[in-house]
Parts: C-alpha cells; sequence; structure tokens
C-alpha cells in the first residue's frame, strides 16, 4: 500500500504544487520530536498557517469561476472550459482536506 506523502506529489495540478499544504513540512514537525507544549504551539501555527494559506486560494478561485461563468453566458465551450476549472478546484481541495 503506498503511503498518502508517497502518492502526494502526483495528486498535486501542475502550476499549484506551492498552493497545497506542505503537507512534508507538518509531517517532519511531528516526527521524531518530543511532543511538547512548544511544539505543539509551532505545529499548530503552521497548521493555520497552511490552512489560511489554501483558503485564500480556493477564494480567489472561486471569484475568478463566478466570474467566467457569468461571461460564459450561453457559450457551450466557455461553459465547458468553466466546469473544467471546477473540477480542477475541486481536485485541489480534495487533495488538501
Amino acid at each position: 500500500m503506498v503511503k498518502f506523502g508517497d502518492r502526494l506529489p502526483s495528486l498535486k495540478q501542475r502550476g499549484w504544487e506551492h498552493l497545497y499544504v506542505d503537507y512534508d513540512a507538518l509531517k517532519n514537525m511531528i516526527e521524531g520530536v518530543d511532543l511538547n507544549e512548544a511544539a505543539s504551539s509551532a505545529f499548530f501555527a503552521k497548521l493555520e498557517k497552511e490552512i489560511r494559506k489554501v483558503d485564500n486560494f480556493v477564494d480567489q478561485q472561486v471569484s475568478q469561476l463566478k466570474k467566467a461563468f457569468r461571461d460564459a453566458g450561453s457559450q457551450p465551450n466557455a461553459l465547458h472550459d468553466v466546469a473544467s476549472d471546477l473540477g480542477g478546484l475541486r481536485h485541489y481541495v480534495g487533495t488538501n482536506i
């Protein structure tokens, strides 16, 4: 069975790699460290920062998708592009969960 961390690079959408939760950094913070108050606080601060990064990116993408949808009107090709972009964003969100 392949571990999530090993599969993660192949799940990332090209061009958005730096916008995913930094799984490796978070994992390294909890491996081989004495779990004390300071380490726990540092981990949760990093986790919160990563979640905000993802949340801000999703908000930005949703705004762009809404605009693209309004601009598409009833043009099938434009609507197809919006649907494709929405699918990519859904995959991004699912991977970060």
